[in-house]
């Protein structure tokens, strides 16, 4: 009988991963060191993913915090050095 497990959360999802349990799919990100340290292999390479739109959302009618802005900057920075063609700002 074959078994099949399902896993929402990605801490789960990539213990399960490690020890062979199928596959998965996650940001890159979480799994680079995996990735780099040989852990997890990627597969199925010739199929891209599609990425996903990130938001980031804050009330306009009130100032924001300086801690705020730069995380806000921060993120900004970070997506558009993984994907520099669609970074908005």
């Amino acid at each position: 009988m074959e078994k099949l497990t399902s896993a929402v959360h990605i801490i789960a999802m990539m213990s399960a991963a490690r020890m062979g349990l199928g596959l998965i799919q996650i940001p890159r990100y979480h799994a680079e060191n995996d990735l780099t340290e040989g852990r997890l292999v990627r597969v199925l390479e010739e199929f891209p993913l599609t990425p996903t739109p990130v938001s980031l959302l804050y009330p306009r009618n009130r100032q924001l915090s300086p801690r705020v802005r730069v995380f806000i900057d921060w993120l900004v920075k970070v997506f558009a050095r993984q994907n520099p063609e669609s970074a908005h700002h």
